[in-house]
């Protein structure tokens, strides 16, 4: 079996859609798949040391002219000051970076479905130089970003093979500008419709599609795969030596709109007595004032994936803050349960599907994200901490957990390709038919 993945989000990208599709497609490679990925031509920034199993393929095209040369702006500007790895095309929070945002933000305004789509023309062209020279069982499109949806139709036109598209968010999101709501609700519906097979991340999303779209008998074209973990040594929490202040590990962003650290910052405030270090890993120069004062915190910057794994293999217990979307699960909670440590997840909304998750395996704890409540769970941690029980904690759920595995989604994956293969071939059986016994009419 050979497919082509299209994903414009693909390593040394790091970002959750990238990171999944790295290791599905690495998984998928071990089962026998092979895997051709169409993806954007971008810089490591940071660094990306991961390997691809033999049988993944990747075909590299040009981001298109903004990103384009913004990151090789950056790439020129890094060499001239000797500065390391950037969290964005033009590193730090320069006159530059701010120059650059602005006009990321503006085009995603303009642009259906965001900047992003300005990879099409390229792709494009890539894309049926592909498919003309190389036969595929079928075509997967990975969201976001949406030029990836719009690509995976084209693919669907041109060749009339399954089209799986990979849903990780709704097109239609909390942050669609409002003017143009009513075209992307109308291609949400379009690559429904045209799609031989939905993967979603969350049934929460499959409920929202289905009520927004009035999909009530759609269920057979779902089906939930979410994200997961590396494979990982059972004996690496027990084995960790106890370290001096409870630590805390954060790895990913933070947004102002949907994933603030504002109430967490308060409640450490009020805790300064206790021996607690946070660690943070990602982009937050926005949010450091927030913990100015505050002792043992540190913030590393971007870091690349191996960095991070291995910072929250070397942590007392694991930072999560929900997003306030419901029905959104962020990758980092498949991943902080593939290490082990005890998760804090910090809820947006009451209805959160990561801390009914990390309930349901008994992972960890979950509160509301406000500051009176960080502080009591937090002071009861130290407690816990302090007397050597903090790992006895929890009867985790391992056989539910183990589940989550990389190797055991791509299992899953592969047996909803061979369905959508199998569908196609069947109705190229039928269609056939039917038109030898038109022929035999005459």
């Amino acid at each position: 079996m050979r497919i082509l993945l299209i994903a414009y989000e693909f390593p040394p990208i790091i970002a959750a859609q990238s990171l999944r599709w790295f290791y599905l497609s690495n998984e998928l490679a071990k089962l026998g798949v092979e895997v051709h990925v169409l993806c954007s031509d971008m810089p490591s920034l940071p660094p990306f040391h991961e390997d691809f199993a033999p049988g993944v393929i990747v075909h590299r095209v040009w981001p298109g002219p903004y990103v384009g040369f913004s990151q090789k702006a950056y790439l020129h500007l890094s060499r001239w000051t000797r500065g390391g790895g950037a969290v964005g095309p033009l590193g730090g929070d320069s006159v530059l970076l701010k120059m650059h945002r602005w006009g990321r933000r503006v085009l995603d305004q303009i642009i259906f479905p965001d900047l992003r789509t300005e990879w099409a023309p390229s792709a494009s062209l890539r894309l049926i130089q592909l498919l003309r020279t190389t036969r595929y069982s079928a075509v997967v499109a990975s969201h976001e970003p949406g030029v990836d949806l719009l690509l995976g139709l084209l693919a669907k036109r041109i060749t009339r093979i399954p089209l799986i598209v990979d849903l990780a968010d709704p097109v239609v999101a909390p942050y669609t500008p409002r003017w143009r709501q009513r075209i992307d609700l109308a291609f949400e519906a379009k690559v429904i419709a045209r799609a031989d097979a939905i993967v979603v991340t969350t049934m929460a999303v499959v409920d929202l599609l289905k009520r927004r779209h009035g999909l009530q008998d759609a269920d057979n074209k779902f089906t939930c795969i979410a994200q997961g973990f590396p494979s990982r040594n059972s004996g690496r929490v027990e084995n960790r030596h106890h370290s001096k202040s409870l630590h805390l590990v954060y790895t990913g962003n933070f947004y102002a709109d949907f994933r603030s650290p504002v109430e967490f910052a308060r409640a450490l405030r009020s805790i300064r007595e206790l021996d607690i270090s946070v660690t943070f890993y990602g982009n937050h120069a926005a949010y450091q004032a927030l913990f100015d004062g505050i002792p043992g915190v540190r913030f590393h910057g971007t870091v690349d994936h191996g960095t991070c794994i291995s910072a929250q293999q070397n942590s007392d217990v694991l930072l999560s803050v929900g997003n306030s979307q419901p029905f959104q699960v962020p990758g980092k909670i498949y991943e902080y349960l593939g290490i082990g440590s005890p998760i804090l997840h910090i809820a947006n909304t009451p209805m959160d599907e990561a801390g009914a998750l990390i309930m349901r395996v008994q992972a960890g704890w979950v509160v509301q994200n406000q500051a009176d409540s960080i502080e009591r769970i937090l002071r009861e941690i130290h407690a816990r901490w302090t007397s050597g029980a903090l790992q006895s904690m929890f009867l985790r759920d391992e056989n539910t957990i183990a589940e989550f595995a990389w190797g055991k989604r791509a299992f899953r994956y592969k047996g909803v390709i061979d369905e959508c293969i199998g569908a196609h071939e069947n109705a190229d059986r039928i269609e056939r038919s039917m038109k030898n016994k038109e022929k035999g009419r005459y």
